[in-house]
Formats: C-alpha cells, structure tokens, sequence
C-alpha cells in the first residue's frame, strides 16, 4: 500500500497514553495529493474514508469511523499494534 511509505508511522502520545505505530492524517491527505493518488483535499479525505469503510485503518484514538485532518489527528493501519497505558 502507497500510503504505508508516504507517511511517517511512529508511536506517539495523546492524553498521556502511548499509541503505536500512528501516522498523522493531515500528512497522508498530503502525500494522497502530492502522490498524484488524490486530485484535491475532498477527494484525499473520500479514500481516507474509503480506507477505514475498508478496515484498512482506524482512527487512532477516538474510534471514529470517519476520516478527518483535525490537527493532531492519529489514524493506525489495522495491523498495527494496540495502544498502551504510558
């Protein structure tokens, strides 16, 4: 998958609770841009969307079954780990 490698995927916190293997979502709407893969923001957040409709990734967090680029934003491909208290 594209995305995997156009985004940085690293462990990060929120709330004092650790989360693994996250990338940021307002980065993968620009490299779905930037790679071509999406023509405009509406169209990177549709295969965001697309991709959790999928089971491809969830929001990394809050559970939302909705693909949003609010700062701050965590999503995880769903093989990635679970979270862990900090």
């Amino acid at each position: 998958m594209k995305l995997m490698k156009g985004v940085e995927i690293k462990d990060r916190v929120y709330v004092l609770k650790n989360y693994s293997m996250c990338f940021v979502g307002s980065e993968a709407v620009s490299f779905l841009i930037s790679s071509g893969l999406a023509s405009s923001e509406e169209a990177a957040l549709k295969i965001g969307n697309q991709m959790i409709g999928a089971n491809l990734i969830r929001h990394g967090y809050l559970g939302f079954l909705l693909f949003l680029i609010v700062i701050g934003s965590i999503f995880r491909f769903f093989s990635s780990s679970r979270s862990t208290p900090a």
